[in-house]
């Protein structure tokens, strides 16, 4: 009697082990089945959101754009403001994401100059295509040694090209030149005067010594 009533409490055993393991297939199958819905519901909502975002972006236009000054070696500023921005859209976001074609190629801002809600204006540096604002140097003179015993010579030499509101100081530090077997990225003193625009280099010189 014992044995038997013991062999059938082994088979309860057994048959709740069995359900329980039913019952955890079961909620793990319901538990992935509705993660996997709140994944879809989720891209669902992202892909109405980003289409949302492309038709608001699709109405966004530039203004009159403006063909700034030189601002550094053949690197022109140019400005435009940014219209027709919908309701509910980030100007500035749009502002980002809006290209203008400049000298034959389509580029997105360098920056964004948010004012208020209805003033955002673009802002591109354009360094291709943008030959005015080639500055160059005039062949460098020699000033003789720096100072006695300096170990370096002076070369001189004017900025050619540099237009009326241009950034003289930008145009001068950034005019790559060529002299003496040596090349330079920029002097190493910029200076102006009534005259025009200039740099000076100090090179080694042995016969400085």
């Amino acid at each position: 009697m014992q044995h038997d009533a013991h062999l059938e409490w082994l088979r309860g055993v057994e048959r709740a082990k069995r359900d329980w393991e039913w019952d955890r297939i079961q909620w793990r199958m319901e538990y992935d089945a509705h993660l996997k819905w709140l994944k879809e519901a989720e891209r669902t909502k992202r892909d109405w959101e980003l289409e949302e975002e492309k038709q608001r972006q699709a109405r966004l236009t530039w203004g009159p754009v403006s063909r700034g000054h030189c601002i550094r070696y053949e690197t022109r500023h140019y400005s435009a403001q940014l219209r027709n921005v919908p309701e509910g859209l980030d100007p500035v976001k749009g502002c980002r994401m809006l290209g203008l074609e400049i000298n034959g190629k389509l580029v997105k801002p360098n920056e964004c100059d948010y004012q208020d809600v209805r003033n955002v204006w673009g802002n591109w540096n354009i360094n291709y295509e943008e030959a005015t604002c080639r500055t160059w140097w005039k062949p460098p003179q020699d000033k003789g040694c720096t100072a006695e015993g300096s170990g370096y010579r002076k070369f001189e030499a004017s900025l050619e090209n540099v237009h009326r509101g241009d950034s003289w100081e930008k145009m001068c530090e950034t005019t790559p030149v060529q002299f003496h077997e040596h090349s330079f990225d920029s002097p190493h003193v910029c200076y102006g005067t009534l005259f025009g625009v200039y740099g000076i280099w100090n090179i080694p010189d042995n016969e400085c010594r």
